[in-house]
C-alpha cells in the first residue's frame, strides 16, 4: 500500500490528516489499521486533532452521528496516563467558537483488536454516556508518521469499524477547558 499525504479537506479544512488519504476506500483504510503499529499508552498520550476518514458515504453520516449524539463541533481526544500508570483517562475534545471543551469521557487501555487480535489501544465510554456512545468502541494503532489510525465499533455505521485519523495537536491553541455548569431546572437550581 502505497501511503501519500491528504490533499482532502476532511472534516474541518485539515490539510494535513497524515499520511493516509482521508477519502480512501473503506476496505484501504481498514486494511490500513490492520497493517499499523501496535501502539503504545505513551502514544495516545496528548491532545489529538481528529478527521473522519473514509469516503463521503461513511463519512457524512459519521459526522450527523456525533453531531446529533451530543459532541457537534467535535475535534478531537484528549488524554493522560491515570494514576496506577496502566490505562489513560480522557475525553473527547470540542471547539465551540474559538475555544476547545471536554466532551464525553473516556478510558484507553492496551488490547486485543476485533479485527484482528494484535494489540490496539482500546477506547471506551462510560455506562452513563448517551446513545450510542455506552457501547461504542473505539481502537486506535500508530502509522509510521506519528498519525494514530483509528476505527469506531458500535455506531450505526459500516461493518469493520468506521475509521477516523489523529495527529498531535500542533495548533498552539490554549489548553481545553470544562464546559461551565447549567442549571437543570428553571430558576438556576441544579
Amino acid at each position: 500500500m502505497t501511503w501519500v499525504r491528504t490533499d482532502d479537506g476532511g472534516a474541518r479544512g485539515d490539510r494535513q490528516a497524515g499520511t493516509v488519504l482521508v477519502g480512501s476506500p473503506l476496505g484501504s483504510l481498514q486494511q490500513a489499521f490492520r497493517l499499523a503499529s501496535e501502539p503504545t499508552l505513551t502514544s495516545l498520550q496528548g491532545r489529538f486533532q481528529a478527521t473522519i476518514a473514509g469516503p463521503s458515504w461513511v463519512r457524512l453520516p459519521a459526522l450527523l452521528v456525533v453531531h446529533v449524539t451530543g459532541m457537534p463541533g467535535w475535534w478531537g481526544k484528549e488524554f493522560a496516563v491515570d494514576e496506577r500508570g496502566d490505562a489513560l483517562m480522557g475525553h473527547n475534545v470540542v471547539m465551540a467558537g474559538d475555544a476547545l471543551y471536554a466532551s464525553l469521557p473516556m478510558r484507553a487501555v492496551l488490547g486485543c483488536s476485533r479485527t484482528d487480535g494484535r494489540p490496539a489501544l482500546v477506547l471506551t465510554y462510560g455506562s452513563d454516556a448517551g446513545w450510542p456512545w455506552r457501547r461504542v468502541t473505539d481502537e486506535v494503532r500508530s502509522l509510521n508518521d506519528g498519525t494514530l489510525i483509528g476505527l469506531s465499533f458500535g455506531l450505526p455505521l459500516p461493518p469493520g469499524g468506521s475509521p477516523f485519523l489523529l495527529r498531535p495537536d500542533s495548533t498552539g491553541r490554549a489548553p481545553t477547558r470544562r464546559r461551565p455548569s447549567t442549571p437543570t431546572t428553571p430558576g438556576g437550581a441544579s
